[in-house]
């Protein structure tokens, strides 16, 4: 869980600091809230998202798809800003996502099933 959330708020704070994210207070890093948002995220993965564990190609789409959309939302309620066009952004979150998803969830199914 640590590993995963250590990775997106990896990702994340590159965003920030290539500036396709830019925080609304005008700040040059990933804000206390956004990280917690990661851990929570992670803590999901071997539960909620365990029927994507042997579907990989769902897990790529569903993350290029719906994680853009989340970032989109948090844009609308102002917490934070696209750095770049609305289109473009959601497509860089889409390619990075379309990738992240499925390395998350395989990876956290990979533990999991060692754990049980």
């Amino acid at each position: 869980m640590l590993a995963a959330a250590a990775i997106g708020i990896v990702i994340d704070s590159l965003l920030i600091a290539a500036g396709v994210l830019v925080n609304a207070n005008g700040n040059a890093y990933l804000p206390l809230w956004l990280a917690c948002i990661w851990l929570m995220f992670a803590s999901c993965l071997s539960h909620v998202f365990s029927w994507l564990h042997e579907r990989l190609f769902w897990a790529s789409l569903l993350g290029a798809v719906f994680a853009p959309l989340s970032y989109w939302s948090g844009v609308q309620l102002g917490s934070m800003a696209f750095g770049f066009s609305v289109w473009i952004s959601l497509l860089v979150f889409a390619g990075i996502w379309a990738l992240l998803m499925p390395l998350l969830v395989w990876s956290a199914g990979c533990v999991f099933k060692q754990s049980a």
